[in-house]
C-alpha cells in the first residue's frame, strides 16, 4: 500500500521539554545548573530476583505461498538515482514495478556504477525494500557504498531474480497518521509518524519504507525504517520513522513523500503482560538524548523483549523514534530490567528540534515467550570513574554457579538515592567462557547529564550467565 504526501520548508518550532505521556510520565531536568561532584560514586548492591528456569515453545512458523519460477515475472525498473554524501558515500536508490499479471516475491537486484568514462567501478546485490509487490504496483530498493569511490558517474540497476506466486499473500489495509518530514542539521531528510490499523483487528508490520521525490516526480532517495512498531492494535497506533541520507548538494526544498506498506493478519494475538516504570530523559555531554527505564516482566514464563518509544511536536505529530532490545535477552518471570533508548535519528541531529511528549511501549511483534537457560552470577571489585561525559564502572564477574558459563551479561545501574527513579544505565557482553569459580573482567559506560551529581545516586549491578 503507497501514501504520497507533498512536502516544503519545514519551521521547528516547538518550546515546550518534554512531558511524558501516557503511562510513562516524568519531567525533564536539562538545563539546569551544574554541580561540581567528587569523581568515584560509592558502589552500592541492589538485589537481583531470583530466577527460575521455566520452558516454553516459539510459536509455529506460518507456511510459505505457492511459487513459480522467477521467469514468469515482468519486473521492470522505472527509476534510479545516485549521488555521494558530504562525506562521499555514494547512495543508489530505485523503483520496481511490477509488469506481470501475479504478485512478485523476493526480488534481488544488481546494482552497478560508472565513472564518467563509463567504466564499471563497482557491482553488487541488493533486495527489495518490500518482500512483495503485487500487479501493477511499485516498491523501492536502496544500496549504501561505504568503500572509496572515484568519480562515480552513472549508476544501473537489473532485477535478476525473484519468485513469482500463485496467489497474493493475505493482506490488510494500513493507514498513516500524524507525519511529520523534518530535515536536520545536515540536511538529511526523517519521515516519521504512525501506522493505524483501521479494520478493528490486530495487524503485523511485514515491512516498510519510504520514497522521497521532486516536484517532477523523480525518485530522490528511498530507504527501510529507521525504527518502527511491527505489531499495531486498532487502538494504539503504531510509530515509525525513516531516515534518507541527503546528497553532499542537499535535497530540495519541495516535493512529495511515499510510504511503502506491507501488513498481514498476525497469525496469533500476543497475550504477553508488561509493567513499565516512569522514564527519565537527559541530553548526555555530546549533546544525544538518552530515554530511560525499567521494564517488569509480569508473565510466569520467561521472555525476551523489545522497547520503542515515539516522541511527539505540540501537534502531535511524531518527531522521532527509537527501538531497543534489552541487555538480557532472557528476562525471568518478575525480573525488573533497566533499559535506555538512545541513537535517535533526527533530534540528535537537529538543535532546534524539540519534543513535547513521549510514549514508549512493548513491541508485541518482537516480543515473545523462550527458555530460560540463564544463571545469577556476583561480581567483585567493583570500581568507578566519573568525567563530564561518562561514569565508568570496572570490576570482575565471578562465576558462582557451579558449573561453566558460555558467557554473561552484566547491567549497571544508577538510581537517585531520595526517590530510587533511574538515572541511567548501560551494559557489557562477555562472549569468553567462565569456568566455575572463575572471573572475567567488565567494563560498563554510562553516558551522564550534565551536572549530573554522582552524591544524590546509587548503583546496582545485575549479573547473568548463560548455561551450555
Amino acid at each position: 500500500m503507497n501514501s504520497r504526501r507533498r512536502f516544503g520548508i519545514l519551521v521547528f518550532i516547538c518550546t515546550t521539554a518534554f512531558a511524558i505521556l501516557a503511562c510513562t510520565c516524568a519531567t525533564l531536568g536539562i538545563g539546569e545548573e551544574p554541580t561540581p561532584t567528587p569523581t568515584s560514586l560509592p558502589p552500592t548492591s541492589a538485589p537481583t530476583p531470583t530466577l527460575p528456569p521455566v520452558a516454553t515453545e516459539l510459536p509455529p512458523t506460518p507456511e510459505p505461498p505457492p511459487t513459480k519460477p522467477v521467469g514468469d515475472a515482468q519486473l521492470e525498473i522505472v527509476d534510479v538515482n545516485g549521488y555521494q554524501d558530504q562525506f562521499d558515500f555514494v547512495f543508489i536508490s530505485g523503483l520496481i514495478q511490477n509488469n506481470s499479471g501475479a504478485p512478485v516475491q523476493d526480488i534481488s537486484v544488481e546494482i552497478e556504477v560508472f565513472d564518467s568514462a563509463d567504466v564499471s567501478i563497482y557491482k553488487d546485490t541488493t533486495f527489495a525494500h518490500l518482500f512483495t509487490v503485487l500487479p501493477g504496483e511499485q516498491i523501492p530498493f536502496s544500496y549504501s557504498i561505504f568503500d572509496e569511490l572515484v568519480d562515480p558517474a552513472r549508476f544501473e540497476a537489473t532485477v535478476f531474480d525473484a519468485t513469482v506466486l500463485d496467489s497474493a499473500p493475505d493482506s490488510v489495509t494500513v493507514e498513516d497518521q500524524n507525519v511529520r518530514l523534518i530535515f536536520d542539521d545536515d540536511g538529511d531528510v526523517h519521515l516519521s509518524g504512525e501506522l493505524v490499523a483501521t479494520d478493528g483487528e490486530p495487524v503485523e508490520i511485514v515491512s516498510l519504507a519510504g520514497g522521497l521525490f521532486d516536484g517532477d516526480g523523480n525518485l530522490l532517495a528511498a530507504g527501510t525504517s529507521f525504527g518502527n512498531i511491527n505489531y499495531i492494535v486498532p487502538d494504539n497506533p503504531g510509530p515509525f520513522s525513516i531516515h534518507l541520507t541527503s546528497p553532499a548538494t542537499g535535497f530540495p526544498d519541495e516535493g512529495n513523500w511515499e510510504l511503502y506498506i506491507e501488513a498481514v493478519r498476525p497469525n496469533e494475538i500476543p497475550s504477553l503482560s508488561f509493567t513499565l516504570s516512569e522514564v527519565y530523559d537527559y541530553r548526555d555531554g555530546f549533546n544525544n538524548l538518552h530515554v530511560v527505564g525499567d521494564v517488569t516482566n509480569d508473565n510466569t514464563e520467561a521472555v525476551t523483549v523489545r522497547l520503542i518509544a515515539a516522541i511527539y511536536d505540540e501537534d502531535e505529530n511524531v518527531i522521532d523514534v527509537s527501538t531497543t532490545d534489552t541487555p538480557f535477552f532472557t528476562i525471568s518471570p518478575s525480573e525488573t530490567i533497566p533499559y535506555d533508548l538512545s541513537g535517535w535519528s533526527a533530534l540528535d541531529y537537529t538543535d532546534d528540534l524539540v519534543g513535547s511528549s513521549l510514549l514508549v511501549q512493548v513491541d508485541h511483534g518482537w516480543t515473545w515467550t523462550k527458555d530460560d537457560n540463564t544463571v545469577v552470577l556476583e561480581t567483585t571489585g567493583e570500581d568507578n570513574t566519573f568525567d563530564e561525559f561518562e561514569g565508568v564502572f570496572t570490576g570482575q564477574i565471578v562465576n558462582n554457579s557451579g558449573g561453566p558459563v558460555t558467557g554473561a551479561t552484566i547491567v549497571v545501574a544508577f538510581y537517585d538515592k531520595t526517590t530510587d527513579e533511574l538515572r541511567g544505565t548501560g551494559f557489557d557482553w562477555i562472549f569468553d567462557e567462565i569456568l566455575a569459580g572463575g572471573t572475567a573482567d567488565y567494563e560498563v559506560t554510562i553516558p551522564i547529564s550534565a551536572g549530573f551529581d554522582i552524591n544524590s545516586a546509587s548503583a546496582a549491578w545485575f549479573v547473568k550467565g548463560d548455561l551450555p
